[in-house]
């Protein structure tokens, strides 16, 4: 028998969302229609979730009282958000800085996620009679993520 805060948290709240969503949306955005590719990525849809469930009911256990918990969960979330890559520059972070992005649970998911899609793909353009033949992994460092750690972000994001 299951216990009971598996029976009615992990699995209706914490499995089943992010399964049917990306069992629905995966298809429909034309991303990789590879399975490993299909799988990888709902693996980091789970586990991502499952981190961010298990941060919040940490701190609502540290912290006696629900406001201080919710207002340090809030914090938390807000600093994981800053820190994903999507709404600041890592170069305009003071250097001392920096390093703050790799202790963000949602820029290892975002990066897994990137990685899993773009890895493998080439971007070919002709424009006024020049080729341009760009490979995807070019594109991500461009952006900061890294093509060779994807095993990695998925192991920070299930806390192994």
């Amino acid at each position: 028998m299951l216990p009971l805060p598996i029976l009615f948290d992990i699995l209706p709240l914490r499995l089943v969302p992010p399964l049917l969503f990306g069992g629905i949306v995966y298809p429909l955005v034309g991303l990789v229609p590879t399975v490993p590719g299909f799988w990888k990525f709902l693996l980091t849809l789970v586990l991502f979730n499952l981190t961010t469930a298990s941060v919040v009911l940490l701190l609502s256990i540290a912290f006696a009282s629900i406001s201080v918990a919710s207002l340090v969960g809030t914090l938390v979330m807000l600093f994981n958000l800053l820190f994903t890559g999507l709404l600041i520059n890592r170069e305009s972070v003071i250097p001392a800085m920096q390093w703050l992005h790799t202790i963000s649970f949602f820029h290892a998911a975002f990066e897994a996620l990137a990685v899993n899609e773009l890895r493998y793909l080439q971007l070919k353009e002709v424009r006024y009679g020049v080729e341009l033949d760009v490979p995807a992994a070019t594109i991500l460092s461009v952006f900061g993520l890294r093509a060779q750690v994807k095993s990695f972000n998925i192991c920070f994001v299930s806390d192994d």
